[in-house]
């Protein structure tokens, strides 16, 4: 016996000091004699006869290597539960009821499964221990380091030591105190002691699931709305667009041009569609699983319905129990409100779980009548494309794949962006184009602004080749002479919200193509109490976005055509912002005189070798020819400019 307990004895306090006892009373730990007694209800003789049955069902088996194999106290609780006339007494039919209900708590609900046995046996201790003391009610219980040595508790431990195998009891003790709420167990700090404490003997579960059987169809859809709404809702605390209503703002991403689409989410159907103002591009809707409105789908392009058809009794339950949480949480104050409302965290958590594992056939999406299973919808397209993941994502993009050709068909020509642009960065990544108009930083966004809107040619701003920016120009080119583009020309409300009408885009956007024009010389753009021309350009860095997408109006520049003429530097190879700066134009036009003179040289010597060229002895121009081309060469070369 010496020899089986010496590997065993660092792990425990005074087993060491004391192996004489522990191997002269083996299989029985000699704390097991002290606490029984002083267990006030047992007969001092019982001791033998208990410990007589535990030891004769040990007889057949083989001692344990991997554990002391000790009979501690906590093996008493059961002869005291199994003893008839013992609940009989009051006081310990509470503590046996009480630790019953502990006991299913941990059987039941426990996270930690590798560490269950062990906190049975703690339960089974601090059980017995209450019955020690006259005064059931007494703060006096067991520290953790009794609980590990009187039970020779022992651990999966990465390496045997006394010290990590106390933090391991004590993390064993946090998780019971966890998995009951803080209920019928106790920690008095003056002493250090764990007790059964009589006095928190409030079952929560049993308030929740008994509350949870109560509870009508009505009352379940509203809380899966709202166990959704938490699920599904980028800010799960955002209040609803329309105050009464369950509707919210919602953003979905377009993929194919990788830009962000507006619209209202609904939890409900769509008798309620009147209700969000003003329109916008789509429409979610999340129907009622246990009491689904009547209403008549109307197919319309914007709409997608989602409907929740494969439900199970994981899912129910987990439902009830949300939402019984969240009733008794209502009626409840203080610390027990508390502890209600973490009860429906964790029954969220579970849902949560539910909905990642089984979304993608739980779930049916409507679009234009065409119901189709969610799993069946995604499976081509994350085929292409690595699935983002969680529960908001995959009904995100959903609804998105549904939407697209709308999304196409409402705006056609929208610009095509190499990353995400959504309404949380679109001001910021039109800031960042203007700031790379003005020549100051050219960031990933600014760039990504401007290539979509098609004003790059490789890293160089040609915002003339835009097709946006062509526009523009056509329709500056119809007005008269000194007659101006007013913003009301260019941008209009729809429901409510401004557009660039020609192209459904943004105003932020046009604020970037007129920044863009200005810069290449062909307009002026007029904002509040200032014109800004392509020699004041700097301002793109100062003026904030939405000062830029209120301006008042576009024209021509009074100038010189500096549009034509920066093409003309391009051509020649002169820098083309010294045509830009007023102050520099002198120096500009000596090094387009420089290169207009190299070329008429180049003509001349063209001109000369004209005659000469022959092919198999024959010339390769006729005399007309000949002639034509020289005379194209010589007004050349007499009018450079």
């Amino acid at each position: 016996m010496r020899e089986h307990l010496t590997p065993f004895a660092p792990l425990y306090g005074a087993m060491n000091e004391r192996m004489d006892e522990f191997v002269r009373l083996f299989p029985v730990h000699p704390a097991y004699l002290d606490t029984f007694e002083r267990v006030y209800v047992a007969e001092k003789r019982e001791v033998l006869k208990t410990l007589s049955a535990a030891i004769r069902r040990l007889l057949a088996e083989a001692v344990p290597t991997d554990e002391p194999g000790l009979i501690a106290y906590d093996a008493y609780w059961q002869n005291l539960k199994d003893n008839p006339s013992f609940r009989s007494i009051p006081e310990i039919r509470d503590v046996i009821e009480k630790a019953d209900v502990l006991e299913a708590r941990i059987q039941q609900a426990f996270t930690r499964p590798s560490y269950r046995p062990a906190a049975l046996r703690i339960i089974h201790a601090l059980s017995v221990h209450r019955l020690t003391t006259s005064d059931i009610f007494a703060p006096i219980g067991a520290t953790v380091e009794e609980l590990r040595d009187d039970l020779c508790l022992l651990l999966p431990l990465p390496e045997r030591d006394a010290e990590f195998l106390k933090t391991t009891v004590e993390t064993v003790l946090g998780e019971i105190l966890k998995t009951v709420s803080g209920q019928f167990l106790s920690f008095n700090r003056e002493n250090g002691q764990y007790y059964l404490d009589l006095k928190k003997d409030i079952d929560f579960d049993s308030l929740i699931a008994r509350r949870a059987d109560t509870l009508s169809d009505a009352q379940l859809d509203r809380y899966y709305f709202d166990g959704l709404r938490r699920v599904v809702l980028e800010d799960p605390e955002a209040p609803a667009h329309v105050a009464g209503y369950r509707i919210w703002e919602h953003e979905l991403e377009w993929r194919e041009r990788q830009t962000g689409r507006s619209g209202y989410l609904f939890f409900g159907a769509p008798n309620e569609r009147s209700t969000a103002q003003p329109p916008r591009d789509f429409y979610l809707y999340f129907i009622q699983p246990f009491e689904p409105p009547y209403f008549k789908d109307e197919r319309k392009a914007d709409e997608v319905f989602f409907r929740l058809t494969q439900r199970d009794e994981d899912f129910d339950r987990a439902l009830r129990l949300y939402a019984g949480a969240r009733e008794q949480a209502l009626a409840a104050s203080g610390g027990n409100k508390k502890t209600y409302d973490d009860k429906a965290v964790e029954h969220l958590r579970t849902l949560q779980r539910w909905l990642e594992e089984k979304l993608t056939t739980a779930f049916e999406v409507t679009y234009q009548g065409k119901p189709q299973l969610l799993g069946l919808l995604l499976q081509s397209l994350f085929a292409r494309t690595p699935a983002r993941g969680g529960v908001r994502d995959y009904l995100d993009v959903a609804a998105a794949v549904s939407l697209s050709v709308h999304f196409h068909d409402t705006a056609p020509d929208y610009p095509v962006f190499s990353t995400s642009i959504t309404r949380a960065n679109r001001a910021q990544a039109a800031q960042d184009g203007l700031r790379w108009i003005a020549g100051g930083v050219k960031s990933q966004l600014g760039t990504a602004m401007l290539d979509a809107l098609e004003m790059l040619d490789g890293d160089q701003l040609r915002p003339r080749k835009s097709r946006y920016a062509k526009s523009i120009i056509q329709q500056l080119g119809t007005k008269g002479e000194g007659q101006v583009l007013n913003r009301s020309e260019l941008v209009q409300e729809q429901a409510g919200v401004e557009y660039w009408t020609r192209f459904r885009l943004e105003p932020e956007l046009l604020a970037v193509v007129l920044a863009g024009l200005v810069h290449s010389g062909d307009l002026v753009l007029s904002v509040i109490g200032k014109k800004i021309d392509a020699g004041a350009i700097d301002q793109f860095a100062k003026l904030p976005i939405s000062e830029l997408a209120q301006f008042k109006q576009v024209e021509r520049p009074r100038d010189l055509p500096l549009g034509a003429l920066q093409e003309l530097c391009d051509l020649l190879g002169v820098p083309k912002g010294l045509i830009v700066n007023s102050a520099k134009r002198d120096e500009a036009v000596t090094q387009i005189q420089g290169k207009v003179a190299e070329w008429v040289n180049k003509a001349v010597v063209a001109q000369a070798h004209l005659a000469d060229l022959t092919l198999w002895g024959k010339p390769i121009l006729s005399e007309p020819e000949q002639t034509e081309w020289c005379q194209r060469l010589r007004v050349c070369s007499e009018s450079p400019c």
